[in-house]
């Protein structure tokens, strides 16, 4: 009753084994043979405001394109550099969708450029056109990247310590911004202040004061930890 066990140079190999050998240079060949007949069948573009039209016109041109001769990381970069873009998805659905997602930047405030507006992001850098102004409204010497992220710094800081919107930032010097808070039904003309880079204790006291509802003066110089200038209409 012991099984008689064959050499391994004696015993039949598998047909299964045969049949793949046989079966994957079939589907390959047939596969190749498929492939220049891949097209895309339809093209889905999510855009983001500040991107021309003709480049989603030029999007919809793939339709109908063989699929393998479209390169996916080539139409992501050529998104990318349109300064309204913060990123790009670019995916290939089957049977044949290819699919565009376009994020765009947060706008964090806007600056005056010629007759129109062009957006701002948190890190000073551009954020594509817009159709009207976006506070806080970076103005002045504000022309360069950190120029537009400190001014934008010293805004939001202000905002989130008076509790009031503000309206326009601007750079003077690289250590010394200037600030104009909205104004209220209380306060019809608003608030304008001084501030350096960093909060300072000055600050600190004014804010406190504006939040409360009680500013001390509509302008301010609060770029020192010892000392508070304050004035009359800014």
């Amino acid at each position: 009753m012991t099984p008689t066990f064959l050499p391994d140079r004696l015993r039949p190999r598998p047909v299964r084994r045969r049949r793949r050998r046989v079966v994957a240079p079939v589907a390959l060949v047939a596969g190749l043979a498929v492939l220049p007949l891949w097209r895309v069948d339809s093209v889905e573009v999510r855009p983001c405001p500040g991107v021309p039209s003709q480049v989603l016109d030029a999007l919809g041109d793939l339709e109908g394109e063989p699929v393998w001769a479209i390169d996916l990381d080539d139409v992501r970069r050529r998104l990318e550099v349109w300064p309204a873009v913060a990123g790009v998805e670019v995916r290939l659905e089957l049977p044949g969708r290819l699919l565009v997602r376009m994020r765009p930047h947060r706008i964090a405030g806007s600056v005056r450029v010629g007759r129109g507006w062009r957006g701002v992001t948190a890190d000073g850098g551009w954020a594509g056109p817009l159709p009207g102004p976006v506070a806080p409204i970076v103005d002045g010497r504000a022309d360069g990247p950190d120029e537009r992220r400190r001014a934008l710094a010293a805004a939001r800081r202000l905002e989130s310590a008076t509790g009031r919107e503000v309206l326009m930032a601007r750079a003077v010097t690289p250590s010394d911004l200037e600030v104009r808070l909205a104004p209220t039904a209380d306060d019809p003309l608003g608030l304008v202040a001084r501030v350096a880079p960093r909060e300072t204790a000055a600050e600190r006291w004014w804010s406190e004061q504006v939040a409360a509802g009680r500013p001390p003066s509509r302008w301010a110089d609060l770029r020192w930890d010892d000392r508070l200038v304050v004035g009359g209409p800014a």
